[in-house]
This record gives C-alpha cells, sequence and structure tokens, in this order.
C-alpha cells in the first residue's frame, strides 16, 4: 500500500475591495483587492487540511501585494453572503421559493 500526499496546494478567495490607494510600485489609484490565500496539505491529490492562512491586499494592475492581518481583510469583505451566511445557490433558492409561494 502507498501514500500520495503533498504540500502547497493553494486556494484563493476574494474578500472585497479597499478604499482607492496609489500602487507604489505602477503608480495606478485603484480600489485594492483583498484576498485570503490558504495552503494545504493534500493526499492522493485532494486538499484536506489547511497548514497556512495569509491575508493580503493587492493592486489590481500590477498585481503588488502586501500582507495585512486577519481583522483588516475581513472588515472589508463584501457581498450578501458574508452577513447572512448562505451561498449564491442557496440564496438564489430561497428567492424562486418565495416567488413561488407568493402565487399561490
Amino acid at each position: 500500500m502507498f501514500f500520495i500526499f503533498g504540500f502547497g496546494k493553494q486556494t484563493v478567495k476574494e474578500l472585497g475591495t479597499s478604499e482607492k490607494i496609489r500602487c507604489q510600485n505602477c503608480g495606478n489609484v485603484r480600489p485594492w483587492e483583498y484576498k485570503k490565500i490558504r495552503s494545504w496539505f493534500s493526499l492522493f491529490f485532494i486538499p484536506v487540511i489547511p497548514y497556512k492562512t495569509v491575508y493580503i491586499k493587492s493592486c489590481p494592475v500590477c498585481k503588488t501585494g502586501l500582507k495585512v492581518d486577519k481583522e483588516e481583510a475581513v472588515n472589508h469583505m463584501q457581498g450578501p453572503d458574508i452577513h447572512d451566511g448562505l451561498t449564491d445557490v442557496q440564496r438564489n433558492y430561497r428567492e424562486q421559493m418565495d416567488t413561488y409561494n407568493r402565487k399561490d
């Protein structure tokens, strides 16, 4: 019996945008993007256990990034799915059921 395991699989989750910031690298003034980058331990090429999480904000033009703490990144999370805990699919299902129930 053998096992195939690995480190380094990464997932990136967009958290939202910041106020407009001038990038020191490219000079553009744009809202920067907050991202959560998570590194995983994988077993048989399937990510199983996260072992490292980093929060960054990056320039949308040149992709220059800065590490930020979790509190700063989480404070900039956007979208209704963050506030009500539902995914887009769940939210769409609820909306469809609401319109279906109103027809009766």
